[in-house]
């Protein structure tokens, strides 16, 4: 209010308005992004996009308005959190299993289907706590099971594996799990096998015709120990139709 006391003479009151100015701040969590100062009635401009790591801008809140109004602004940017795939595969068994998850979630690894005959040898690399930015692909993979092999063989004759031959010697082999073992016994001539003992229990009887031992599907350690003995044949001495003398001599 203007008070003109007694006025005498003419006067000349001018007045000049100008429009407030007000604060915008744009806030990116606890931190301020951009904070301007506009005037009463002009464009509220907004700033670039804020990034956060594994998120997507959403916008701010409260929403912008075009023109600013009669009081200071205060705006916080929102976010959404970004989905990333983390893949488990085991080509050689075409399996695979894929994972969706947040940006900072847990991860935890599949269990590996069991494979008869093998162990599971882990994922080709390592499996952060926590998912990234980015999309994962995990390779997995196995070992196969080996089983100890003992072949023995005493006395004259032979047992063979594949090309190996043991003869009047033991001898250890590396065979995978659930193979089928063939093994063939061989006696030198004028000699027979006289104990075929398959992990210490009598296996005479499982031999073939041609002298072929099978193991089938090999789950343990196997141990084969074969004795060869000579054969024994009649020695007789004859005084026309009459026996002389009859021994029996060993080949």
């Amino acid at each position: 209010v203007v008070t003109i006391e007694s006025m005498t003479a003419s006067a000349t009151v001018s007045v000049t308005f100008a429009a407030n100015v007000y604060d915008v701040t744009f806030r990116y969590g606890e931190t301020i992004y951009q904070q301007t100062s506009v005037s009463y009635g002009e464009s509220v401009t907004q700033p670039e996009d804020p990034t956060l790591k594994g998120h997507t801008f959403a916008g701010w809140t409260p929403e912008v308005p075009e023109t600013m109004p009669d009081s200071v602004l205060t705006f916080t940017a929102q976010f959404t959190v970004n989905q990333y795939t983390a893949t488990f595969r085991i080509p050689e068994d075409n399996w695979e299993q894929v994972l969706t998850l947040d940006y900072g979630a847990a991860i935890t690894a599949p269990t590996a289907p069991a494979k008869p005959g093998y162990t599971f040898a882990g994922w080709d690399k390592e499996i952060p706590a926590t998912m990234p930015d980015n999309d994962l692909v995990f390779t997995g993979s196995y070992t196969q099971n080996r089983q100890g092999l003992t072949l023995s063989a005493t006395g004259n004759g032979a047992v063979t594996y594949g090309e190996a031959s043991v003869r009047a010697a033991s001898q250890n082999f590396d065979v995978a799990e659930l193979s089928t073992v063939v093994l063939t016994v061989t006696s030198d001539v004028g000699h027979h096998i006289a104990t075929l003992l398959l992990n210490g229990e009598d296996a005479l009887s499982q031999l073939s015709a041609d002298g072929k031992l099978t193991i089938e599907s090999m789950t343990a350690s196997v141990t084969v120990a074969v004795t060869f003995a000579a054969n024994v044949y009649d020695v007789t001495f004859r005084y026309g139709e009459t026996v002389y003398q009859q021994t029996s001599v060993s080949y």
